[in-house]
């Protein structure tokens, strides 16, 4: 049987295909604004990922190359958080490992030995001086937060193990201890030959009380360092001086504590001056103090400077300027003072006496104002040897020449 079926008309038919080419153009044009911000987004994500995953092996190349990952007990994460607010002067402080140290050190061999506890060693082409010991560094990293000076040895990093055993990481000075340079006889010493010129006395001298005073006057809280002495004052290889072992630095409670860096300062300027030791035993047994001897020295004001050229270093040849000498002295009498308050803080000492020192070509010609003034008014006042200087205004430049057996002095502003 035939059944009737209605048909569309033709344009129904086409309405799906017309809807259909429409949303196709639709969609199009859509991918076709979309497409380059999707471009760009997974480009950007695949830049941000190549990016990190460089930085993340740059770091654990640098780490690994530097000192291993460890883990610490809870005494050594202390440790780290101190080092973590150590100043960018002593540069970011690196936790190394034991076993670096002791390739380093050749475990701990004599041969690599430089000092009490102290070992020469290079890790990564680069030489530095590591510091043995078995106490607690806990309160030595505390103050080394507090200080950034240019005369203070760098600290570059530690190393801790649950063994106790501690290692302190400095920059290396080339040239040494004072103390070698000194006394080059003594058994610290290993260059009898060693030797300092006058105007190298006189600018370690300055940069020792430079660093005093910033520790004194420029930290917060102030600082005593309470060791002063010429073992741990270094010398790098341009002969500038660096403070080092901060064991016995602690923070200044009253006014009197300043005042014993005062009196250790002035001992070691008159080993500078005298190329002797603040404290000799004679053969008779006599325990002489240096300190003391100079007041001996100087205590006869008509021979007093005679007997000054006769009490300094002879391997200088008086090669110095005597006034400057003189100076010297004073100064060094004033800051051994027994009387604690008398001395001079380091603020006065380093303003006229030693502040004026500067490097000459010759160095053995100070500049014209090397001393302008002997000590400020408050200090020179009641002095005894304030009458020996007579207000020292101007010195004379001179050099020493050398003619037989006797040295001549030459004005050079003549």
């Amino acid at each position: 049987m035939n059944s009737y079926q209605m048909q569309d008309p033709p344009e129904y038919r086409l309405q799906p295909l017309v809807h259909l080419a429409t949303l196709l153009l639709t969609t199009k044009s859509m991918m076709s604004i979309l497409l380059p911000f999707v471009s760009i987004s997974l480009l950007l994500i695949g830049f941000l990922a190549l990016l990190l995953v460089f930085t993340r092996r740059s770091v654990l190349k640098k780490r690994k190359k530097s000192f291993k990952v460890r883990n610490y007990d809870p005494d050594q994460a202390t440790q780290e958080k101190l080092l973590s607010g150590i100043s960018q002067y002593v540069g970011k402080a690196i936790m190394y490992d034991k076993e670096m140290i002791m390739e380093a050190t050749n475990d701990l061999d004599e041969l690599c030995k430089i000092g009490d506890s102290m070992y020469k060693a290079t890790m990564y082409g680069k030489v530095l001086a590591i510091k043995r010991t078995n106490k607690d560094v806990k309160e030595k990293l505390s103050i080394l937060q507090k200080v950034n000076h240019v005369n203070l040895v760098n600290l570059m990093g530690i190393s801790y193990d649950a063994d106790g055993d501690r290692f302190l990481v400095y920059e290396n000075a080339e040239n040494g201890s004072l103390e070698n340079w000194l006394f080059p006889d003594s058994e610290a010493s290993s260059d009898s030959l060693a030797f300092l010129s006058w105007s190298q006395r006189i600018h370690i001298a300055l940069d020792f009380a430079n660093c005093l005073h910033y520790m004194h006057d420029h930290t917060q809280q102030s600082i005593v360092h309470w060791d002063v002495r010429e073992r741990n004052i270094l010398v790098d290889s341009n002969f500038k001086a660096k403070f080092a072992n901060f064991s016995t630095a602690r923070p200044v409670t009253n006014s009197s504590m300043p005042k014993v860096d005062v009196f250790a300062f002035g001992v070691l300027l008159l080993e500078l001056l005298s190329g002797k030791r603040a404290m000799e035993t004679k053969e008779n047994g006599e325990v002489v103090m240096l300190y003391k001897d100079l007041r001996e020295v100087l205590k006869v004001e008509e021979k007093s400077v005679e007997r000054l050229q006769k009490w300094i270093d002879p391997k200088l040849e008086n090669c110095y300027p005597l006034d400057g000498a003189l100076s010297l002295a004073a100064l060094a009498t004033t800051c051994t003072q027994e009387n604690a308050q008398a001395r001079p803080s380091l603020a006065e000492v380093i303003v006229e006496p030693i502040g004026n020192v500067q490097s000459n070509l010759n160095p053995m010609i100070p500049t014209r104002n090397f001393w302008t003034t002997f000590f400020l008014e408050p200090i020179s006042q009641g002095t005894i040897l304030h009458e020996l200087i007579h207000k020292i205004e101007i010195l004379t430049m001179f050099t020493c020449t050398e003619k037989a057996d006797q040295i001549e002095v030459v004005d050079l502003f003549q």
